[in-house]
């Protein structure tokens, strides 16, 4: 998870669901919290990069990757609407998601669009 979100308390008091930090003693995730936050986003580009050929097969490579935009936009609002962690974790997943479509479709792109030879 991104360090600064670990430091501020305001974070770390929306998200907390009743753990206290033995050291500080305030309110924050727990470590295997941080931990699903963390690697949601990883699990979503993977699926994301598994998905983005069918996504481009079946609606070319132009639109999917407008679509998938919408999709990194998705999670990035639902991030930002977040108060619990359930809603957050959706959000990074959806990030994810649309990052692994972007970075595969890009590279497809790029190929069909480059010189021959």
């Amino acid at each position: 998870m991104d360090p600064a979100n670990r430091t501020q308390p305001y974070w770390q008091r929306l998200f907390s669901t009743g753990y206290k930090n033995p050291i500080t003693g305030n309110d924050t995730v727990s470590g295997s919290q941080q931990s699903a936050i963390v690697s949601i986003l990883s699990a979503g580009t993977f699926f994301g990069a598994l998905a983005s050929p069918l996504m481009a097969d079946r609606v070319g490579r132009r639109l999917a990757l407008m679509i998938s935009t919408w999709v990194f936009n998705l999670g990035v609002i639902l991030q930002t609407a977040a108060t619990a962690i359930p809603m957050f974790l959706a959000g990074r997943f959806f990030a994810g998601f649309g990052v692994g479509l972007i970075s595969a479709l890009s590279m497809c792109s790029a190929t069909g669009v480059g010189k021959d030879g």
